[in-house]
């Protein structure tokens, strides 16, 4: 179904990246050197993964000149990773998708980028690290620090709370040293911000137990007729209206970086795109990269996105970078994305493996495999000469943590007591 002519055509296609970087560079943004998950540790970098496709039916491990390499040589096989190392960069300001189809490792590339796959057994390699808008100062982010705004498939709320109770007690966890006049006028801002003013004061609600039926008392009684401040019937808050609240508690620090893991799970298509319509503003709102995965995004959702990332079964990354350079970039390696086709859907076909065909499978391994290794060509065409900035990035962020970890460990304690006499106030 993309039968195209394979075109060779890399200078044109490095030259138009390495354009579109350099202007992203001044701007500032996350950048991730060689990164890679896998089931069992692998040190190898982009380029040393490059001798793997460049002529695939004659590459064995005595043929790769590089001892790294050649003492790694299961890290050759595909089963050993669940994301192939790559190198890459998201501008601040802008909003990115990571789209592709089960078993891509979108989620573990997400969690990778937010620290957040150190457990369960599972081997991260290669650096991320933030730049301002000069590259004069760089540093390693931390969700415990505040510093990565993590929100995740699922709602967990107090179902009897509020949101305005809800934004209090995270005010109260998350700025104790601010005072509670402060508090209050930041938990306004947050429900005004987000349209959440009108149902303030309701309950937030069980969906499963309003859903669920079966008995008459439902939840918390939140299917009787009774009113609350903010107007509407007691019934708790709709999917589109719970989002929108994990999103405030998210922002109720100042995060560098926003991640979201399939915001528009469970919402209408309505409600989809203006959860997608929210992260993408305040993306530019606050100048912050924003990065999100998509499940079968909708072209008016596909239309926001600044940046997206196409990743293939295996986390074999094949595309990143601008949005709007795509169908460009892969019509010169060959694939044209047809007309009056929604793209999002065209490039999650183009790196899905038909498992039902055994022919058709080898073909799609084939194509997924070429589309990876000309993306590896671009990442180490962009990326060249920035190994040993990458190195003396991690050196300096290493530097930087064991100098403080003293002070770190004080405002870790001090923290936690601040956070327990917030939890033990409310539960008077």
């Amino acid at each position: 179904a993309h039968a195209a002519e394979k075109v060779d055509n890399n200078e044109t296609i490095s030259t138009s990246i390495n354009e579109e970087h350099s202007t992203h560079y001044e701007r500032g943004g996350l950048r991730w050197c060689n990164l890679g998950v896998s089931v069992t540790s692998c040190p190898l970098t982009t380029a040393a993964m490059l001798d793997k496709y460049s002529n695939a039916a004659t590459t064995t491990i005595d043929s790769i000149d590089d001892d790294i390499t050649k003492n790694n040589d299961h890290c050759l096989e595909d089963s050993s990773w669940l994301l192939h190392p790559t190198s890459g960069y998201v501008p601040r300001g802008s909003l990115c998708g990571i789209i592709g189809p089960s078993g891509a490792g979108k989620t573990t590339f997400l969690n990778s980028l937010g620290g957040a796959t150190v457990n369960g057994g599972l081997h991260v390699t290669g650096t991320i690290y933030y730049d301002d808008g000069e590259q004069q100062q760089s540093q390693r982010l931390s969700q415990q620090n505040g510093d990565i705004a993590y929100l995740s498939q699922h709602d967990n709320f107090f179902a009897m709370l509020t949101p305005r109770e809800t934004l209090e007690l995270a005010a109260k966890l998350q700025n104790q040293n601010t005072e509670i006049d402060g508090n209050k006028e930041l938990v306004e801002k947050k429900l005004s911000s987000l349209g959440l003013l009108h149902v303030a004061d309701r309950r937030i609600g069980d969906r499963t137990k309003l859903d669920g039926g079966g008995g008459g008392g439902g939840g918390f009684g939140l299917r009787k007729a009774t009113k609350r401040a903010g107007g509407g019937a007691a019934s708790g808050l709709s999917g589109g209206e719970r989002r929108r609240l994990s999103v405030a508690l998210e922002l109720m620090t100042e995060p560098k970086i926003f991640l979201a893991d399939e915001p528009t799970t469970g919402l209408d298509s309505s409600q989809a795109g203006k959860v997608v319509s929210l992260i993408s503003k305040l993306a530019k709102d606050r100048n912050i990269p924003s990065i999100c995965t998509l499940h079968q995004p909708k072209s008016s959702i596909w239309k926001m996105l600044d940046e997206f990332i196409l990743l293939a079964p295996g986390g074999k990354m094949c595309y990143a970078g601008n949005r709007n350079d795509a169908t460009a970039y892969f019509k010169e390696i060959g694939y044209e994305c047809p007309h009056d086709t929604n793209p999002a859907e065209w490039f999650i076909d183009l790196v899905t493996i038909d498992t039902d065909d055994l022919e058709q499978g080898t073909k799609d391994i084939d194509r997924i495999n070429f589309l990876h290794h000309r993306f590896l060509e671009s990442c180490t065409s962009l990326h060249a000469g920035d190994e040993q900035a990458c190195l003396d990035k991690q050196q300096l962020a290493t530097n930087s943590k064991d100098a403080g970890t003293d002070n770190r460990k004080m405002f870790s304690i001090s923290r936690t007591l601040q956070r327990f006499g917030a939890l033990f106030q409310r539960s008077l």
